[in-house]
Formats: structure tokens, C-alpha cells, sequence
């Protein structure tokens, strides 16, 4: 696959390049300035192309709607095995964040970022057909007039709101490697073109941590898998990702945190509906997540920010991410606690 910035080399930026006399000098110049040049290829290569980012997908409130909706309506049709379902549904969002970055960046190449956005956009109505003909609740919704007090009243309990808190660190801290690896891998030397591939090899291996290990959490507890993998989640931002320097660790980093965080950010459904009504399932996830998602909003900020306050380096940010993710990992294990008191081998 070739890089965006290797398409945009390719590319003329502009009319005015096309029929630019000087680009026909550069070509048809003496050996001497061609040799000169050629060593200034490879940092050529690494520059940061102009124009928007292939793997930067906004992550808004139409994706909430679609999203909560076939969750609860999923969640509605197991109990045995709700986790592996819930890890097998949205393991699909996982193969999307491969596809989608990749032919993004060729689209853009080849038939430019207006008509990338709209053969995506395409695609993604095509699968919501489809996606909206197949959702189906196993039981019917409850008529029953909208109250908004009914959406706060969740966190009158407290393993509810110890998870809600939870959930909300998690999310200030578990998109900051999806969002930053790949400016950090190439400010650490790693070229653009490996680079470009660090995202879709996070949501790769994140297939498979939203499938097999979700079936560990119908095994031995949702709240158990969901709390250890969390917890290395966190730990390996700072003992792996924090110290990386080179290509290596950065993608062995990108291969074990794609597998943990996409179990973690799977299963918190699971946990919602082992400690709720089956009944009221829909509007307590979505009320979960309405109130963890400041964090997914917030949490890039906050990490830019202390990118700008370190002139460019990335340790803070580093930092910044696996604590948020135990501390997270922290306030489930107090929702546990709340649900089942202090025994390790109690299954919950």
C-alpha cells in the first residue's frame, strides 16, 4: 500500500504545477543536482502531507444512535453468552478501522477528498440498509411516556455510578493511542509509510480482543475479564508505549493494546446489562455511555494540550494514558466491590 504522502508526491497539488516550466527543469536537470537530491528523498518522504487525515473518523452523535440501538436490541436475545454476542457484534467496527483508513487513503489519491468522502458515505448507507432491515428486539418496546428524570435516576445506584465513572476515565484515556500513535511513531523515526499502517494493526488485533476474550467474561464474570484487561490496558501505555523509541516496541505496543482495549471497550454493554433490567436495558446503556462520552470528548484535548506544553513530546500524553486507564480500571473494581464485597473468585 502506498502512503499518502507517497500519493501526494505523486499527485500535482495544483493547475499552476501542471504547467509549471521550473518542474520540467527539475526533470530534464544535470546528474550533478539529481544526485545532490536524491539522499533528501527519505526525508521527503516523512513530511506531513497537508489536507485531512485518512484515519481521523469523526466519532459523533448519528454513530450514538445507530450504535445503542442494535446494542440493546442484541443484548435483548442472550444471557448465557451476552458478552461473546456483544464482542462478536461490534468486533465489526474493529474491521471497519482496517478498511476504512486504507481505502480512504487511496481514494483520496486517486479520485480526491471530495469524492472519498461520498464513495464512503455510499458504503456506510448501503450497510446501515442492511444493518436497520436485520436489528430486531426480542421483546417488544414498553409504550410508556418519556420522562428525563428516568435517564439520571440509574445513578442514584451506586455500582451503576462507580461504573459510569469508570467508563468515563476509560474513555478520556483508551482513544488517545488511536489518535496520536502515528505522529508519535514518525516524531520517534519510524517512517510515514509503516506509520500508516499502526491504526489499522490497533484495530486489528482488536478483532480478536473483542471476540475471544469476551467469551472469558460469560466464563469467570464480565466485571472480572473487563477489570484485568482495563488494568493492562493502562499498564502496558506506560511500560511499553512510554519508553518506545523505536519501530519495534511502537508496534508490538499497537498489537497488545489493540487486543486489550477492544475487549475493554466491548464488554462495558455486558456489564451494563449483568446489574440491569433486561427491560430497561436500552436507555441505561445509552444513558452509561451519554455520560462517558465527555470523555472520549474531552480526553484528545486535554492530551494535545499537554503535547503543546511539552514543545512536541509525548511522555505527558503517555502518562496521561495509562493512568486514566487503571484509574478506570480502579472505580470498576469498586463497582464490584459495591455488587459482591471483596472475594477474588466470586463470578460477576
Amino acid at each position: 500500500m502506498e502512503s499518502k504522502a507517497d500519493i501526494d508526491s505523486q499527485t500535482p497539488t495544483s493547475h499552476e504545477d501542471l504547467d509549471d516550466p521550473k518542474s520540467e527543469k527539475l526533470e530534464n536537470g544535470d546528474l550533478e543536482k539529481n544526485a545532490v537530491s536524491e539522499p533528501l528523498a527519505d526525508e521527503a518522504q516523512d513530511l506531513t502531507p497537508a489536507g485531512p487525515d485518512p484515519n481521523a473518523f469523526p466519532d459523533g452523535g448519528f454513530q450514538a444512535w445507530f450504535c445503542i440501538a442494535a446494542i440493546a436490541a442484541a443484548g435483548t436475545w442472550f444471557k448465557r453468552h451476552r458478552a461473546l454476542a456483544f464482542g462478536i457484534m461490534v468486533s465489526g467496527s474493529s474491521l471497519g478501522g482496517v478498511i476504512l483508513p486504507i481505502m480512504v487513503q487511496h481514494l483520496i489519491g486517486e479520485v480526491g477528498f471530495g469524492w472519498a468522502m461520498r464513495i464512503t458515505a455510499f458504503l456506510l448507507l448501503g450497510l446501515l440498509i442492511f444493518g436497520n432491515i436485520a436489528v430486531k428486539s426480542r421483546l417488544p418496546p414498553v409504550r410508556k411516556p418519556y420522562t428525563l428524570k428516568e435517564y439520571f435516576m440509574p445513578f442514584v445506584e451506586i455500582p451503576f455510578l462507580l461504573l459510569a465513572i469508570g467508563s468515563l476515565f476509560v474513555y478520556i484515556g483508551a482513544f488517545l493511542p488511536f489518535n496520536f500513535i502515528i505522529v508519535q511513531a514518525k516524531e520517534a523515526g519510524m517512517s510515514t509509510n509503516l506509520a500508516n499502517y499502526l491504526v489499522p494493526i490497533i484495530n486489528a488485533a482488536s478483532i480478536f480482543g473483542r471476540i475471544f476474550p469476551a467469551h472469558l467474561g460469560d466464563v469467570y464474570g464480565v466485571f472480572n475479564v473487563c477489570i484485568v484487561f482495563t488494568l493492562f490496558s493502562g499498564v502496558i501505555s506506560l511500560a511499553l508505549w512510554l519508553p518506545a523509541a523505536s519501530n519495534a516496541p511502537i508496534i508490538v505496543f499497537a498489537l497488545l493494546y489493540g487486543f486489550a482495549s477492544g475487549l475493554t471497550l466491548a464488554i462495558i454493554p455486558a456489564l451494563v446489562a449483568s446489574i440491569s433490567d433486561i427491560q430497561k436495558l436500552g436507555f441505561r446503556v445509552g444513558t452509561l455511555y451519554a455520560f462517558s462520552a465527555f470523555g472520549a470528548l474531552f480526553g484528545s484535548p486535554i492530551a494535545g494540550a499537554i503535547v503543546t506544553s511539552q514543545d512536541g513530546g509525548y511522555s505527558g500524553l503517555k502518562i496521561f494514558c495509562g493512568v486514566t486507564l487503571i484509574t478506570g480500571g480502579v472505580f470498576v473494581i469498586f463497582s464490584r466491590i459495591k455488587l459482591v464485597g471483596p472475594r477474588l473468585l466470586v463470578k460477576k
